[in-house]
């Protein structure tokens, strides 16, 4: 691959979202994991992330809600527990997405990754069994992308400029190709959700505001034209997340009919937590959210 073609197309056409999806994800996920240490998956949609998740321990009850048996469950790399954290964040806006994965995709991410509706993917490689599953998606046109690993740190060193042409006006500005340094903000390696509650909002729209727990990203308010909006927004995102994962909730997904589609269920969820939202909130207990916002907070309504 020539510096000029940072992407390798293993499958598919590309179409235009896809490519600025494709190039949001790769730069996103390589960040979070070089400055962690350890894997990660991002699903983003329409140039935002609809989730991201790092490797790092899963949830029984997300296991459940997402619908993981027990023999899948045995079998999990840190590969497939970053993309079910990514994808098991807002499923409803993940539906038709694109995957980044920051390592090497594998077998079982790969299966996992087969269940679900999206445009494709991009990774750094993918073991021989993982591409063949992949490109067997979508009729044989599932995209998949592997790009150049000097692609990232190339941005990084040399930065680049962007532009945009608006009724015959081109506007250029120099990227922000600042490097988040845990230690210089006194984070501890293991404080994961402070570092992907910061460095998800380079990669977002503005203003954004996001909300993480447990190396995940629970809700992201982004592209909203005041920073109250992005509050509320991850907010009851986030909100959604925590009712998916409650019990009764949870009962509620196993008693529904294998016939229906795995998005049909994704629906019914959440259709369940909006007739029972009041009763569900109530039993919620006290979880350690981390909130990070691309700008101040000027005002104290947020």
């Amino acid at each position: 691959m020539s510096d000029d073609n940072p992407f390798k197309i293993l499958n598919g056409n590309l179409g235009y979202i896809n490519i600025l999806d494709a190039i949001y994800s790769w730069q996103l996920v390589q960040e979070l994991s070089q400055c962690l240490e350890i894997e990660c998956a991002a699903s983003y949609k329409h140039t935002s992330p609809a989730g991201l998740g790092i490797g790092t321990n899963i949830s029984e009850d997300s296991l459940d809600i997402f619908g993981v048996n027990e023999e899948i469950r045995e079998t999990l790399t840190e590969c497939s527990i970053a993309f079910i954290k990514s994808r098991n964040c807002d499923p409803l806006s993940s539906f038709g997405d694109f995957i980044c994965c920051s390592s090497k995709v594998d077998k079982v991410t790969a299966n996992l990754i087969k269940r679900e509706v999206c445009d494709g993917i991009a990774a750094p490689d993918f073991d021989p069994e993982a591409l063949e599953i992949l490109k067997s998606k979508k009729n044989g046109k599932f995209i998949i992308l592997q790009p150049d690993l000097n692609y990232f740190d190339l941005m990084l060193v040399n930065g680049w400029t962007e532009s945009k042409s608006i009724y015959g006006i081109t506007l250029t500005q120099p990227s922000n190709n600042f490097n988040f340094n845990p230690t210089e903000v006194n984070l501890q390696k293991d404080d994961y959700d402070a570092a992907i509650a910061y460095i998800i909002l380079k990669y977002s729209q503005s203003n954004n505001v996001s909300m993480v727990y447990n190396g995940q990203l629970l809700g992201l308010g982004c592209g909203q034209q005041n920073r109250v909006g992005c509050v509320k927004l991850a907010g009851d995102k986030s909100l959604v997340w925590r009712l998916r994962h409650h019990e009764d909730v949870i009962h509620y997904y196993k008693t529904l009919d294998a016939s229906y589609k795995r998005q049909e269920k994704v629906n019914l969820v959440y259709e369940y937590i909006e007739l029972n939202k009041s009763k569900l909130v109530k039993s919620l207990k006290e979880i350690p959210i981390t909130l990070g916002s691309d700008g101040f907070f000027p005002f104290p309504d947020n």
